[in-house]
């Protein structure tokens, strides 16, 4: 069984590491990296083409305990949102974030390794519930920007 303190554990580790994809990003574009519609719209397009070098950076990680400076800016957004997508899932199983997006509904029979086993564990979170829940994930994203958007036109003006 996980316990609370293994799983914020691995939410501040996640968060830290999110911070270094961030860093990455900068250095490599010259700009902060900044999630909005089209970079979300192009994630859902691209997640399987960029799928197997996230993955394997993520294999690299294991092994190496830093994350590999070959990857592009667009991988680097990938495994940024693999990350997001990974907190977000340790919130929920932390009870922090109350009323589970209906992307997490299936996530009740979904089987959670051991949180102290690091490799397994880390693959599961950035590998194995992305492939499972990633694309619904990034679907509930876009909409959320839809809702804002179309909440922003429907505002009466100042």
């Amino acid at each position: 069984m996980n316990t609370r303190e293994d799983l914020q554990r691995w939410d501040d580790f996640i968060a830290a590491q999110m911070l270094a994809f961030d860093a990455a990003y900068l250095v490599k574009a010259g700009e902060p990296h900044v999630a909005d519609p089209l970079r979300v719209a192009f994630l859902q397009v691209s997640d399987s083409l960029y799928q197997a070098n996230v993955e394997r950076a993520i294999d690299d990680f294991l092994v190496n305990d830093a994350w590999p400076i070959w990857l592009s800016l667009d991988e680097l957004v990938n495994i940024t949102h693999r990350a997001h997508f990974a907190r977000s899932m340790l919130k929920i199983m932390l009870g922090l974030q109350k009323g589970a997006p209906a992307v997490f509904v299936p996530a009740a029979n979904f089987k959670i390794p051991c949180a102290t086993d690091r490799p397994v564990f880390l693959r599961w979170l950035l590998v194995d519930t992305w492939r499972t829940f990633g694309q619904a994930w990034l679907a509930s994203l876009a909409g959320s920007y839809l809702d804002v958007q179309d909440s922003a036109r429907s505002a009466p003006p100042a």
